[in-house]
C-alpha cells in the first residue's frame, strides 16, 4: 500500500489492472506462463508473495485474488466494478465518470489524473513502476496541463530505489508540450 504517501494529499486512486482476453497484455501473459505457474487457493494480509513473482501473475487468479484482498482492506465490495469511490464518508459510492471501457490499467490512469484534476488537484503523482505510465503521463501532459495540473510525477522503484521522476519537467525540457 501506499502508507506515507497520503499525508498531505486530498484524493487517492486505486486503479486495478486485469488481464482480459484479446487484450494488449496477452502476450505478456503468455510470456509468464512459459514458467510454470503458482495458484495460491487464497491470499490474505499478511502473507508474503512469492520471491520468484513471475510464476505468480502468470495466473490471472493470482491477480483478481489479490486485488479482492486489496479492495476489501481500502473498503471497496470484492467486484470493484463499476469505479468506486469514497469521498468523506465511509462507504464506497460509484463514480460513473470513471465507469471507462478502457481494458489497459496504464491508460485507465489518464482518466483519473484528469478527473482529479478537473476536480481541484495541482499536483498528482501516480505510482507505477510501467514505462508505459511514463509515456502516457508525458504524451498526456499539456492536456493536464491545460485542465489546471501543475506538476505530474511518478514514484517508480521499491523501498531504498524509490525514486520520484517529474513528468513535468521532462515534458517540458522534451518540448511535448
Amino acid at each position: 500500500m501506499a502508507y506515507g504517501l497520503n499525508k498531505d494529499c486530498s484524493r487517492i486512486d486505486f486503479v486495478f489492472d486485469t488481464y482480459v482476453e484479446g487484450s494488449e497484455k496477452d502476450s505478456e501473459r503468455q510470456r509468464r506462463l512459459s514458467c510454470s505457474p503458482i495458484d495460491l487457493n487464497v491470499i490474505y494480509e499478511e502473507m508474503p508473495l512469492p520471491v520468484s513473482i513471475d510464476p505468480f501473475w502468470a495466473l490471472s487468479s493470482n491477480k483478481s485474488k489479490l486485488q479482492g484482498l486489496y479492495a476489501k482492506l481500502i473498503g471497496f465490495s470484492p467486484n470493484i466494478d463499476p469505479c468506486q469511490g469514497i469521498f468523506n464518508s465511509s462507504y464506497p459510492t460509484p463514480v460513473p465518470d470513471l465507469d471507462v471501457t478502457i481494458k489497459e490499467a496504464d491508460v485507465r490512469t489518464i482518466p483519473h489524473t484528469l478527473d482529479a484534476t478537473n476536480y481541484g488537484a495541482k499536483q498528482v503523482v501516480l505510482l507505477s513502476n510501467d514505462t508505459d505510465v511514463v509515456v502516457l503521463g508525458l504524451h498526456y501532459w499539456s492536456i493536464l496541463k491545460a485542465h489546471g495540473l501543475k506538476e505530474l510525477w511518478i514514484k517508480a522503484g521499491l523501498g531504498m530505489t524509490a525514486r520520484y521522476i517529474p513528468l513535468h519537467t521532462l515534458a517540458t525540457i522534451m518540448d511535448v508540450t
